[in-house]
């Protein structure tokens, strides 16, 4: 599979390399744009298949270049999420209205990057579809029941927990 490849748009230097560290850990191509026009420029001869655009820039802000990527046929179908200590709802309600997919904000945390790529189609599925994720159980009321062998989870020495049907432990005893 070939390997992703993003355009970060910020013209603060230190907030696109912390991005880029992140997207790196993840075996993402990263370029970089400072300004909304060069990102523009690039868009003429390449095709990311993501763009994370911060929204206050000198000359031309993200929102104005979000408008113009979607606005454009051959963008349009770019996913761009916005990178930005812009926040609240209306912000992000502004910036999906013109077609971002949402907001990235810059105090990023690694588990927000996972779940911006997972969203962008940047990351494969988080389980293989190959086998179906239930099997079905013949099941006798009062016999034992056979767990079949699984392959152990990445935290090994997690505590096992068992759930129980409708979310409760059934009482003995008195009611």
């Amino acid at each position: 599979m070939a390997r992703k490849r993003v355009l970060i748009v910020d013209d603060s230097k230190s907030a696109r390399m912390i991005l880029n560290r992140m997207l790196e850990k993840y075996d993402i191509e990263v370029d970089m744009a400072e300004a909304a026009e060069q990102a523009i420029e690039y868009l003429k001869q390449n095709r990311p298949d993501a763009i994370f655009m911060d929204h206050l820039m000198p000359g031309m802000d993200g929102l104005q270049a979000v408008r113009l990527i979607k606005g454009n046929p051959q963008t349009a179908m770019i996913p761009i999420m916005m990178y930005t200590s812009q926040e609240g709802e209306l912000y992000v309600g502004q910036a999906r209205a013109l077609g971002a997919m949402g907001v990235l904000p810059k105090q990023v945390r690694p588990v927000d990057v996972s779940k911006v790529l997972y969203e962008l189609h940047l990351l494969p599925e988080r389980r293989d579809m190959s086998e179906p994720a239930l099997q079905p159980v013949d099941w006798v009321p009062g016999a034992a029941v056979e767990r079949p062998a699984v392959a152990a989870p990445a935290a090994a020495h997690a505590p096992r927990v068992d759930l129980h049907l409708g979310g409760f432990r059934p009482r003995q005893g008195r009611f």
